[in-house]
């Protein structure tokens, strides 16, 4: 990595789709999903009625990215509540899983085998929210989505891309099928259905969320995966929680987070706790305090957070100041970190004003890179999250542990508990701080697409004996930051080439009249929709 590359970067011309509606907006990562997302809304249902549909849309439309074989986490706030909620679909060891055994294995062997896969939480996640917020059936949510997948969400350059980069880890028959026609790549503009997942949809929907959970499903991934799981492995309940609240500014709005495990809008709330009101980004000087806190943030919070008991009591402690954190010895990264992150991010809100802001993920692009037979669900590999050399770590390796993680749905509220803003990408361990970099200089005055678009940092934390102890990854074009003004102020410089690395913003913005406005940051294939259209 050098400065020399920095200089040649072509100028990133970030872009942003606006959609403003007065009857309520949904902006997801593919735009049949959001559209899919609008119908549900438009026939009565609330926005958690049209969050099942976004995010089963979203596993066939991104299916690299999400899907019920993975991870779900989003905050509801319903309309005339105090405060929303945080509903936790983390995916999670299985009960019986020996650590030792996984860490032991073959390295080319764990990330992209059942060997990394944990029991999904998505389905129990849409299940509790929908059962306690929906307004519609089960069935009414799920059956448009089983069309959808019927024939085929269309291939976008962007899903191409993804595709390309990550098609090597599919070593499933029946995926490899269904995502390379006719062993290559699918063309753009094509449309890849998948009648086995149609049908296990249209099964779901007439059975409900519980039997996804149930003996059927849990002896064929016992079988498909050779005895690894056992039958009680399978089972899954999404936790429904107060979400953790931190202030924001000075102007009595707060910033909703979820608790832990999840450590991305715990590092963010971190951030503005300390927050001088000044911006990240425009100067050698702005950057150079941003990445030196954020760096002794992110190693005080990984310090933290873990799956381990009286973790969210503490780190309420810590966001109001009464317990100072003293970082251990930086944690080798995880693979969650280190390899190639591939999540999706949707907000929606209803007419009613019901706001709901969500990511879910497979951990790594087409996640274990495996599936239950006649199925078509994709799962995760998030086993591969656990720190598994660094015993005293929070986030150690265990059995029945939801692994930490870096992504941060979030949801601002006015000092009257009604939501303003609705925000999330995703990105892997630059999560977090393209967050702080977007909405600190929005919150300085930028206007938030302008915020969006410009070009991000990610300050990378040292791996190995050797590794520079300030670097920058820094996204092509940018801008006028003087390379040689950093590197005067102690950081080595490296371009990250690939925009589609630090993930795109899906966000909401509320307006002076009532309406929202949706975001789609457009370095990956997000579309914004409105309900009641204004432009």
């Amino acid at each position: 990595m050098g400065v020399a590359s920095l200089g040649a970067a072509a100028v990133f011309a970030g872009q942003v789709q606006e959609r403003s509606g007065s009857f309520g907006v949904v902006v997801a990562g593919h735009p049949e999903a959001a559209e899919l997302g609008v119908s549900v809304l438009e026939g009565g249902g609330a926005a958690m009625d049209a969050a099942v549909a976004v995010s089963m849309a979203l596993g066939v439309s991104e299916p690299y990215g999400s899907g019920l074989g993975g991870k779900l986490v989003y905050l509801y706030l319903p309309v005339g509540a105090e405060a929303p909620f945080a509903v936790d679909g983390l995916d999670r060891s299985p009960e019986s899983w020996d650590a030792d055994r996984y860490r032991e294995a073959p390295r080319d062997e764990r990330p992209y085998s059942w060997k990394a896969v944990a029991v999904p939480g998505t389905v129990a996640a849409l299940a509790a929210g929908h059962s306690r917020w929906g307004r519609l059936s089960w069935r009414d949510v799920v059956e448009p989505v089983a069309e959808l997948v019927e024939r085929g969400a269309e291939v976008l350059p962007g899903n191409r891309h993804f595709m390309e980069a990550a098609a090597y880890r599919l070593s499933d028959p029946e995926l490899k099928a269904w995502l390379l026609p006719n062993g290559g790549l699918p063309e753009v503009g094509s449309r890849l259905a998948n009648a086995d997942h149609a049908r296990f949809l249209r099964k779901l929907a007439r059975r409900g969320p519980d039997w996804f959970y149930g003996r059927e499903m849990s002896r064929r991934a016992a079988t498909a995966s050779r005895g690894q799981f056992a039958p009680s492995d399978w089972e899954f309940e999404a936790r429904v929680a107060p979400a953790m609240r931190a202030v924001l500014g000075t102007d009595g709005r707060s910033l909703w987070l979820p608790p832990p495990p999840t450590m991305g809008g715990v590092l963010v709330a971190s951030y503005f706790r300390q927050w001088d009101g000044r911006p990240t980004r425009g100067s050698p000087e702005l950057l150079d305090r941003f990445g030196r806190k954020y760096r002794r943030l992110d190693d005080e919070i990984r310090s933290l957070v873990g799956d381990v008991p009286g973790v969210r009591e503490r780190v309420q402690a810590y966001l109001i100041g009464r317990e100072p954190i003293s970082a251990r010895r930086p944690e080798p990264l995880s693979a969650e970190a280190l390899g190639c992150p591939s999540t999706t991010h949707f907000v929606i809100v209803d007419a009613e004003g019901n706001a709901l802001s969500a990511t879910q993920s497979l951990s790594h692009h087409f996640g274990a890179g495996v599936s239950i037979p006649g199925t078509g669900i994709i799962l995760n590999n998030s086993l591969t999250n656990f720190s598994y050399y660094t015993p005293d770590s929070p986030n150690a390796a265990a059995p029945a542990k939801r692994p930490r993680t870096t992504i941060a749905p979030l949801l601002i509220a006015d000092s009257d508990s009604r939501p303003v803003a609705l925000f999330g990408l995703p990105g892997g361990a630059r999560i977090p701080s393209t967050t702080v970099q977007v909405l600190a200089d929005w919150m300085s005055g930028q206007p938030f697409a302008a915020a969006v678009s410009a070009a991000r940092w990610h300050p990378i934390r040292p791996r190995r004996s050797g590794d520079p102890a300030f670097l920058w990854d820094a996204e092509m074009g940018v801008g006028k930051t003087s390379p040689s003004a950093l590197e005067a102020l102690g950081w080595e410089l490296g371009v990250q080439e690939n925009p589609e690395a630090f993930g795109g913003i899906t966000a909401a913005l509320k307006n002076p009249d009532g309406s929202w406005t949706g975001y789609a940051d457009l370095r990956r294939t997000n579309a914004a929709r409105a309900v009641g259209n204004k432009n």
